[in-house]
């Protein structure tokens, strides 16, 4: 889903200036596994930094899923 998310970004996507989806977007964690997959971090690690879940985030990146 944030792969699609991404390239839709690269590829011109434009976004609302909504600090707060901003900093949600910019504290996503992520890792490659060997395969070459990406896995998401958890979001607890999130919940406690920003106060609350990444919940815009992920409805943003939802909208390029089944692009």
């Amino acid at each position: 889903m944030y792969r699609n998310f991404a390239a839709a970004l690269e590829k011109g996507l434009a976004l609302t200036d909504d600090r707060r989806l901003q900093a949600e977007l910019c504290d996503i964690a992520y890792e490659i596994r060997d395969d070459g997959d990406v896995k998401l971090a958890s979001k607890d690690p999130i919940k406690k930094k920003l106060g609350y879940y990444h919940d815009s985030a992920d409805a943003c990146a939802s909208t390029q899923y089944a692009s």
